[in-house]
């Protein structure tokens, strides 16, 4: 609002006019009509005049009146240690941070006061996005698995172009009938419901991601058995992997019991059929199929309701073949197993 005071926000003119006719002797209920705010103002504005001689400028808006709104740049980095350290290290109860909570740390921490909103605009300029935390056992170890990652991985590639087999990533998983709820739009207040029908049967999911030694061609194949899988499975279906292709074909995987009792078996009976290599113990992120399951469950399957065991199947056949139509993805999911290609 431009007047004769300048350029002002329409509060601080509000109150500067408020404060000419309080000198011009309008009274109350008049100056609040004219100015279009509360009597009560009006009598709080009169009220500060009087106390300061009559001093319009007493109602000017006071620069730099507040706590600060911003932070600087040590105090951006020291806020993202305090972040990346853990908010139960910084005092909370809880080790979720929200942007409640955040902006109570930075008041707390810095005396800047700073609305949620705000918060979640600059985390993000701070390298920092919300995340879902991967879990992994007490016993995992990361130097471990960057070494396999980084080293084994190379060697176990080179070995397989050598001797031109092709290696196969292979992985169990498990599904029910039960529905995997996922995130979704909906009226406000009123979810969407998942009807699904009660049963305790279950069906593993085998899949197994093929790299070839010379195109190093990825492809995802998945198959599923009735209950638990076991060793005699295992055995047949490496059977059938084995010929299938003709030849040697290297295994990785990791360190299951039917897989132990699978490999001992091999190399008794036939040692020239495969090569097995276990990955390191409680490292499942190192293995891409990993990720074809996070896609198949969280993606997906997503809020499907399975009718019956043969639907739940015939889902999960549709879902696998989508998968492996993009070979991009595939090679995504090594990236993120830190897995070179």
């Amino acid at each position: 609002m431009s007047t004769k005071h300048g350029s002002l926000s329409t509060q601080e003119c509000k109150r500067l006019l408020a404060g000419e006719l309080i000198l011009k002797d309008y009274d109350n209920d008049e100056i609040a009509d004219i100015v279009e705010v509360s009597v009560s103002s009006v009598r709080k504005w009169r009220k500060k005049l009087k106390d300061n001689g009559d001093d319009i400028s007493v109602l000017h808006r006071k620069a730099g009146s507040g706590k600060p709104s911003t932070l600087n740049d040590e105090q951006k980095q020291q806020l993202k240690e305090i972040i990346l350290g853990g908010a139960i290290k910084a005092g909370y109860s809880t080790d979720r941070w929200t942007s409640k909570i955040v902006a109570d740390c930075i008041k707390k921490t810095f005396d800047v006061v700073m609305a949620p909103r705000t918060v979640r605009d600059l985390l993000p300029t701070l390298g920092l996005s919300p995340q879902m935390p991967v879990v992994k056992s007490h016993k995992h170890d990361d130097e471990v698995a960057l070494r396999w990652a980084k080293q084994t991985w190379k060697r176990l590639k080179k070995k397989a172009k050598k001797l031109g087999i092709p290696l196969i990533f292979w992985d169990e998983t498990g599904f029910s009938l039960s529905p995997i709820r996922g995130t979704t739009w909906a009226e406000i207040g009123k979810p969407a419901v998942l009807r699904n029908i009660y049963s305790r049967q279950t069906q593993t999911g085998l899949g197994w991601i093929t790299m070839t030694p010379v195109r190093q061609k990825l492809n995802f194949r998945f198959t599923i058995f009735d209950g638990a899988i076991t060793t005699l499975d295992v055995i047949l279906f490496l059977s059938w992997i084995r010929h299938y292709y003709g030849t040697q074909v290297m295994i990785i995987w990791d360190s299951l019991s039917s897989h132990l009792s699978a490999r001992n078996h091999f190399e008794r009976k036939r040692p020239d059929w495969f090569i097995f290599v276990e990955l390191p113990p409680y490292c499942p992120e190192l293995n891409p199929v990993e990720q074809c399951w996070n896609m198949m469950k969280n993606v997906y399957m997503a809020n499907f309701v399975p009718l019956s065991i043969e639907h739940l199947e015939e889902k999960t056949f549709e879902v696998a073949s989508i998968i492996n139509s993009d070979p991009k993805l595939l090679a995504e999911f090594f990236n993120h197993a830190k897995l070179k290609l």
